[in-house]
């Protein structure tokens, strides 16, 4: 999603769609950490939670660090110029 709000095929980066991705990412990860508090705390891991969790992470770090990339424009991401 962080993707997909900051580098829309047509429109470039506008400072709100940087806002909302930003946005988009602190709740991401703050509904992550509390997930994680829940699930330990009520005893409620799964197996596949075990397997997912790690995955999302992962994923949302990624999507963060592509952004950070100055400039940068995933390979076969259409671009706007």
């Amino acid at each position: 999603m962080v993707i997909l709000i900051l580098l829309p095929p047509a429109a470039g980066r506008s400072p709100s769609r940087v806002r909302g991705a930003f946005s988009l990412f602190v709740v991401a990860t703050i509904t992550d950490l509390f997930d994680g508090y829940i699930a330990r705390r009520y005893h409620m891991v799964t197996t596949l939670g075990k397997l997912l969790d790690p995955l999302a992470d992962k994923l949302l770090v990624c999507a963060a660090m592509i952004m950070l990339i100055r400039g940068a424009v995933p390979r076969g991401w259409p671009s706007s110029s």
